[in-house]
């Protein structure tokens, strides 16, 4: 029930961030599956600059995703949602490294995101990755929140790269019981008695959730979850982070 909601804030990050390079990637003058071409649109943003510099065999996987998916014709949400595993597998490889101020970043900017699409509850699951995404990011998320994530990934991958972190050994392991504190505020955060029977019924698995309403839920639990995740302190909000 929990393992998704930690892994829900770069799930929104990076489809945000890989949103805007498939769009960016589309020259009104060379093919689509012009690899340069695709190459020139991800390189306008720093955290593609970064990434291959730093991890330049993901960086290939996913120029090699945009094109081939360009070349055969395939809908921009089903490229968006091969490349940003990909993303996905980086930032979650590279979160030991990460500094706790980065991680939690994300966490800011993902509920600040979810919170936008909260009237759009399909969406939200979609961007959360809890759900199949059937839209681009860039068309539901604005140019500032997608700003910010942009900014966040390149300094996140610059900074695991170059300068990664230690761990403080004093720092304590999050137990069940610091998941299930998490998991119960948010529960009792939920606006109504029929959002919480909703929950319930659906044991807390959102991708069960195909009416409106229970997609509603789901979104508003994972705010409340990272949320409440945002008050613990950095580096056992990082190790949770981390733990999934």
């Amino acid at each position: 029930m929990i393992k998704p909601l930690c892994r829900a804030a770069i799930a929104l990050l990076a489809a945000a961030s890989l949103g805007s390079g498939l769009v960016r990637a589309q020259p009104a003058g060379p093919p689509a599956e012009d690899r340069t071409a695709v190459e020139a649109g991800l390189l306008t943003m720093p955290v593609y600059v970064v990434m291959k510099q730093h991890y330049p065999e993901t960086y290939a996987k996913i120029v090699e995703v945009i094109t081939r998916g360009m070349a055969t014709g395939r809908p921009m949400a089903a490229i968006q949602g091969e490349a940003r595993a990909i993303y996905l597998d980086l930032v979650k490889a590279q979160s030991p490294r990460a500094d706790p101020r980065n991680l939690l970043e994300s966490i800011d900017i993902a509920t600040d995101q979810a919170e936008t699409l909260v009237d759009d509850p399909r969406t939200c699951l979609g961007l959360l990755g809890v759900q199949p995404m059937e839209i681009v990011a860039q068309e539901v998320l604005s140019s500032e929140l997608a700003a910010r994530e942009l900014a966040w990934g390149a300094t996140l991958l610059k900074q695991t790269a170059e300068r990664p972190y230690r761990p403080n050994p004093g720092v304590r392991t999050p137990d069940a019981a610091t998941m299930e504190a998490l998991a119960i505020a948010a529960y009792d955060g939920l606006p109504s008695d029929d959002s919480r029977k909703r929950f319930m019924a659906l044991g807390g698995d959102f991708s069960k959730a195909t009416d409106s309403a229970d997609q509603r839920v789901g979104c508003e639990f994972t705010i409340g979850f990272l949320r409440n995740l945002q008050k613990r302190p950095p580096e056992e909000a990082a190790e949770i982070i981390r733990g999934f």
